[in-house]
């Protein structure tokens, strides 16, 4: 069996052309329904939610697509090997290596039936070790799922967010990638309470100089506002405090 790497490069030019119809499908504008879920998030929040998760479709769609378009074109080339059809890459990515083995062995004058049981034995030996590296895996998997469940007993699949798959698909183990990921969300509610903080104290120190302006008692001290605390503010907090922020920004580089 003969082929070169031009029947590949064909392979690799009939997946782009679908890869990016399938891309330029799956980058669509998200339903009313996906961003209702959403809504206690800010849009900018959402809009990066939405961004990523557009991202990680596409990323799986692309890889499935191109494989089934290469799968599609070894197909309807009609090879056979060994009086079967070869259907898919990975039974011509096969073929190819033992026909490239078999080219070996007879250069060293060796005869048919020898070649044909070294070939065989080669390829038992690349199924066992394919199946014991997958039973590695799934013991792993399974100890790694055993340990996160003693070290979480309170969490739930749902709440196991897609960044902390991706680090563990990226070799990392999920008791490592969520904890990463816990200590993250607290940092993020330790900065929020800090910010909330700040925010009502300047609005107590606010509202305690406006009343000491209006009863002559004691001097009246003006708020001040970072840039950072009013971009935290809420609509109202903005209203409430405007005439400071006003006298802030001037101080604002």
């Amino acid at each position: 069996m003969e082929e070169t790497n031009e029947q590949v490069e064909q392979t690799e030019e009939v997946v782009t052309e679908e890869t990016e119809q399938a891309v330029n499908t799956e980058n669509a504008e998200p339903s009313a329904e996906e961003t209702t879920e959403e809504k206690t998030f800010t849009q900018s929040e959402l809009d990066d939610i939405i961004t990523k998760r557009i991202e990680r479709e596409r990323e799986t769609v692309t890889k499935k697509t191109a494989q089934e378009a290469r799968d599609n074109y070894i197909a309807e080339q009609g090879y056979e090997w060994e009086g079967k059809l070869v259907k898919t890459e990975a039974e011509y990515k096969q073929a190819v290596k033992e026909q490239e083995l078999i080219d070996n062995y007879k250069q060293k004058d060796l005869p048919d039936e020898v070649i044909k049981e070294l070939v065989e034995s080669q390829k038992f030996r690349e199924k066992y070790n394919e199946q014991q590296k997958t039973t590695e895996q799934q013991t792993k998997q399974q100890d790694d799922y055993k340990q996160f469940i003693e070290s979480f007993p309170d969490a739930k699949a749902e709440d196991i967010p897609a960044s902390v798959w991706e680090q563990v698909d990226k070799g990392k183990s999920l008791v490592d990638a969520y904890t990463h990921h816990e200590n993250q969300s607290l940092k993020e509610q330790l900065k929020s309470l800090t910010e909330k903080k700040e925010i009502e104290q300047t609005n107590e120190e606010n509202a305690a100089s406006s009343t000491g302006s209006v009863t002559g008692q004691g001097t009246a001290k003006a708020a001040r506002f970072t840039r950072d605390q009013v971009d935290k503010m809420s609509r109202e907090d903005v209203d409430r405090n405007w005439s400071a922020i006003q006298k802030s920004m001037k101080n604002w580089e």
